[in-house]
C-alpha cells in the first residue's frame, strides 16, 4: 500500500528509518510521536502537504548497523534493500545518515541539498560516488580529512560531508566539465595525478583523496597559504585534461609551487611564463606562483623554456645530484631533477649566465646545437641568446669555447684562486677572435 506522509504549514523535520523490505518508522520532530509503517508499496514524503508552506522543511534518514547502499537524488532516496522514500517533494534540505558498516552512497545532485553523514568507519569505510554528468563539479575541503562539500553545476547542486573516507565524481567528457578543487587558507599540499585513462585522475589535498572520471579539465585554486602543488603523469598514456593551477595568494616566506612530474619515457616538455606543456597531453596553464619544479624522471627527454619576453634572461646553477639545477628564469626559479648527460635544455631570450660550483669544473662550449655542458651535465641549447656569462667560481676551472658556438659576446670569470684556472679558445681558422681581458 501507498504511503504519503505530509507535512504542515509551519517547519517541519522529519526523520525517516527503514526497518525492514516495506517497513519503517517516520517521526516529526516535536511532535512525539513515532508512526510505524509496514506493508509499505511507495512511501512520499511532502514537506507542504495539503497546505501552502513558508517553512524551512527537512528529512533526514537513517541507515541501520549493516551496510548500507542508497541512490539518492533530490527527489528519492533508494536503499538497496530496505523500503525507500520513492518519492520526495517540497523538502528544502535532505540528510542521509549511514550509520555503522563500510556504506555507499550513489549521489546524483539537483535542487535541494544534500548532506551526507557516513557514520562510523568500518573496513574500508564510506563511499560517496556523485553522477556529474555534463555538469561542472568544485569540491572544498573541510576541517577534517572526512568532510567536506561538492558543488555540481552550479550553487544549487550542493553536496556535503562528514565522515565518508572515499569520494568519486563521475562525469562526461564534453566541453565545460570541469573539475576545481579549492585549498582553504593555511599550507596546501595539492597533488592531481594522471590515473588509467586519458580524462581520469585522482586530486589529493592534505589527507584527502578525490578521484575524478571524464573529466576535460581541472583547475586547483591554492587559497591562502604557502602551497605545494604537483601533477603527476602516467607512463604510457596521454593525460587529456587540461589543467590550470592558481597558488593564489602567499602568506609566508616560501610562496606557492607548481611541481610537475613527468614519465619514465622519453618527454618533449615546454615551459612558458604562464604554461608548462608535455607533448601529446593536455597544457597545465599556472599563475600568481613563486617557483617551479620539474622531475623529468627517466628517459631521454627534451624541454624548451621561452619567456614571457625577447628580452628574458637565464641563470643555471648545478645540483647536489649529477642530474639535478636550477634556472632563473627571469625572477621565476624553476629546480629540475632526471636532467642529465645526453638531455637537453634550449632556452630563448636574451642571455644566460651559467655557474659552476666550488669545486672543479669542466665548462664546455662547443658549435655543435650552440651547446653548453658544465661537467657532462645536462646539455643547456641556445635558441637565441646572444650573451652568456660562465662564472667558475671556486676550484681549478676549465673552460673550452669552441668557435660556431652562435653567441654574440662569451663573458668568462674564473672565479678563486685566479691562478690556476684555464680556458682554451678554439678558432675556425677564417674569421678574427676578439678578447677583452679584464682583471
Amino acid at each position: 500500500q501507498n504511503v504519503i506522509v505530509n507535512g504542515t504549514a509551519e517547519d517541519d523535520d522529519f526523520t525517516y528509518q527503514p526497518t525492514g523490505a516495506a517497513a519503517g518508522t517516520i517521526t516529526k520532530a516535536g511532535l512525539g510521536v513515532v508512526a510505524n509503517l509496514s506493508t509499505v508499496g511507495n512511501l512520499t514524503v511532502d514537506g507542504q502537504g495539503v497546505a501552502a508552506s513558508s517553512g524551512d522543511d527537512t528529512l533526514t534518514v537513517l541507515g541501520t548497523t549493516a551496510v548500507d547502499a542508497y541512490t539518492i537524488t533530490s527527489t528519492s532516496v533508494v536503499h538497496a534493500t530496505l523500503q525507500n522514500v520513492d518519492a520526495i517533494a517540497n523538502i528544502d534540505a535532505l540528510a542521509v545518515h549511514g550509520g555503522e558498516g563500510a556504506d555507499t552512497f550513489g549521489i546524483t545532485a539537483g535542487g535541494v541539498p544534500i548532506f551526507i553523514d557516513g557514520g562510523d568507519a568500518i573496513g574500508a569505510g564510506d563511499a560517496i560516488t556523485i553522477s556529474a554528468g555534463a555538469n561542472s563539479a568544485t569540491f572544498n575541503t573541510g576541517p577534517e580529512t572526512d568532510e567536506g562539500s561538492f558543488t555540481i553545476g552550479g550553487a544549487t547542486g550542493l553536496v556535503s560531508f562528514d565522515h565518508v573516507e572515499s569520494l568519486t565524481v563521475d562525469g562526461t567528457s564534453v566541453a565545460g566539465n570541469a573539475a576545481t578543487v579549492n585549498g582553504h587558507s593555511a599550507d596546501n599540499d595539492i597533488t592531481l595525478t594522471q590515473i588509467t585513462d586519458g580524462d581520469d585522475f585522482t586530486v589529493g589535498i592534505d589527507g584527502q583523496t578525490v578521484t575524478f572520471t571524464d573529466f576535460n579539465a581541472a583547475t586547483l585554486n591554492g587559497g591562502d597559504g604557502d602551497d605545494d602543488i604537483t601533477v603527476a603523469y602516467l607512463t604510457g598514456t596521454e593525460f587529456t585534461t587540461t589543467v590550470a593551477v592558481n597558488g593564489q595568494s602567499p602568506t609566508g616566506n616560501v610562496g606557492d609551487t607548481l611541481q610537475v612530474a613527468t614519465t619514465t619515457g622519453a618527454d618533449a616538455i615546454a615551459i612558458t611564463s604562464t604554461m608548462i606543456t608535455l607533448a601529446g597531453s593536455g597544457a597545465i596553464t599556472y599563475g600568481t606562483l613563486e617557483s617551479l619544479s620539474l622531475d623529468a624522471l627517466a628517459g631521454v627527454d627534451t624541454v624548451t623554456v621561452a619567456g614571457a619576453t625577447a628580452a628574458t634572461a637565464y641563470d643555471y646553477t648545478p645540483g647536489g645530484g649529477i642530474d639535478e639545477g636550477s634556472l632563473l628564469i627571469d625572477s621565476l626559479p624553476l629546480s629540475f631533477s632526471g636532467l642529465g648527460a645526453g638531455e637537453t635544455i634550449t632556452m630563448t631570450g636574451a642571455s644566460l649566465v651559467a655557474h659552476g660550483t666550488d669545486g672543479d669544473n669542466v665548462f664546455s662550449l662547443g658549435a655543435a646545437a650552440n651547446r653548453l655542458t658544465v661537467d657532462g651535465r645536462v646539455n643547456l641549447d641556445r635558441a637565441s641568446l646572444a650573451t652568456l656569462t660562465l662564472d667558475g667560481l671556486a676550484g681549478d676551472d676549465t673552460f673550452t669555447i669552441a668557435s660556431g658556438h652562435g653567441y654574440t659576446t662569451v663573458n668568462v670569470d674564473g672565479g678563486s684562486p685566479s691562478n690556476t684556472d684555464v680556458g682554451t679558445i678554439t678558432a675556425d681558422g677564417a674569421n678574427a677572435v676578439t678578447m677583452t681581458l679584464g682583471t
